[in-house]
């Protein structure tokens, strides 16, 4: 009895451990100093016009072949409370035309609700739950939040990087703007071939926890019944 038991709660450890990903920080553009006026929400907030929502682009590294898992970016003025969802996208060879459209390969978008909190005085949205595979190079991060109707927008939060700054606004046609501010992000996932590391859920750790002491329980009523 004691041997199965203790069989299943090492079976039922190693399914928690194994099935729960941790992805790290595979790209950090610097610490969070101050608001720009560079508009990153909509619609309509900025000046968009036809419905447009302004995407404030800036380019990150991978120094290894990687999986994007997801992203932290840190925004001004706006209430978390107007916060809707993000859209975002992932490009290779991003540049701004001679008519100021935004040109490059897109390698892959979408639109997650994230999870917003104050951090550093400002709004941080983070994304998780993507899955996008990368070589090792240069990329570009697009973002753009949606907010309430009505509500104050978002802008771009400058960070300290001392990389040269290749940001990039736009609202995708007819008008682009160039800017001299990196902007405060992070790119999260984890290196390929190299196993994600892996950490139990607090919920399941409690239940482990709990599972360990019926057993130490078992074992020591066990050894009192029999002397």
């Amino acid at each position: 009895m004691k041997k199965q038991l203790f069989l299943h709660l090492v079976l039922f450890f190693a399914s928690i451990w194994t099935s729960n990903s941790f992805s790290e920080e595979l790209f950090n553009n610097g610490v969070p100093i101050f608001a720009t006026d560079r508009c990153i929400s909509g619609p309509l907030q900025c000046g968009e016009f036809d419905g447009r929502t302004w995407v404030v682009y800036d380019d990150f590294t991978l120094s290894s072949n990687s999986v994007v898992t997801g992203f932290s970016n840190w925004n001004g003025f706006g209430s978390i409370s107007d916060y809707l969802n993000t859209s975002w996208s992932i490009w290779s060879d991003l540049h701004s035309s001679p008519s100021l459209e935004v040109e490059g390969t897109l390698i892959a978008s979408g639109n997650n609700v994230g999870e917003i909190k104050l951090s550093n005085g400002f709004n941080k949205v983070t994304i998780d739950g993507i899955n996008v595979n990368l070589d090792a190079g240069i990329y570009w991060l697009g973002i753009s939040h949606t907010l309430k109707s009505g509500s104050n927008p978002y802008t771009y939060v400058a960070s300290d990087s001392q990389a040269p700054a290749n940001g990039i606004q736009s609202i995708g046609t007819a008008l682009t703007l160039m800017f001299g501010l990196e902007s405060a992000f992070t790119v999260n996932g984890y290196i390929k071939n190299a196993p994600p590391l892996a950490v139990p859920e607090p919920s399941n750790s409690a239940l482990l926890l709990v599972s360990l002491g019926v057993l130490i329980f078992t074992v020591n009523r066990r050894k009192f019944k029999q002397t």
